[in-house]
């Protein structure tokens, strides 16, 4: 009984030394991490290959499918996990959509400027600063609906 009794006194001892170096330790690397400096300089982003349904009375008329590389300034970014592609992607969809109101074919090479220049300036907007210096369209093209789904299911 004596043994059964030294050991769970050990045991308390050990749990409650376990958890003060813990505390102690932890408050230190908290503080470190709080007096971080945070790297700073221009960073190159790219978002995945999204697709925006273009929806005309209830029907998928096509896809614009883009992706979008853009410049980042890291140094206002609030942590070093925060991730801008979401951001991107809100406002390229914000754009298209603006730009579909007068049809897809009014869309031409030359208005692709003004479309990155939208969506980094929506992307600052959103965000509050200017984090987005520069946008470009990787890639920006229209597939009608029927084509989407001649691509999926004919064989090659």
């Amino acid at each position: 009984m004596l043994k059964f009794l030294i050991a769970g006194i050990w045991g308390a001892l050990m749990t409650g030394t376990g958890i003060f170096v813990g505390e102690f330790f932890g408050q230190g690397s908290e503080t470190f991490a709080t007096t971080k400096v945070k790297k700073s300089g221009i960073e190159q982003t790219v978002t995945e290959l999204t697709g925006a349904p273009i929806i005309v009375d209830g029907k998928v008329l096509g896809y614009l499918v883009f992706r979008i590389r853009s410049q980042v300034d890291t140094s206002k970014l609030p942590n070093a996990k925060f991730e801008i592609s979401p951001f991107l992607i809100s406002a390229a969809f914000e754009v298209a959509y603006e730009f579909y109101q007068n049809g897809i074919q009014t869309i031409a090479p030359h208005d692709l400027e003004k479309i990155s220049q939208q969506i980094a300036n929506k992307t600052n907007e959103k965000l509050g600063s200017n984090l987005v210096t520069d946008v470009e369209m990787e890639q920006f093209n229209y597939v009608p609906s029927d084509k989407v789904r001649q691509n999926i299911f004919s064989p090659k």
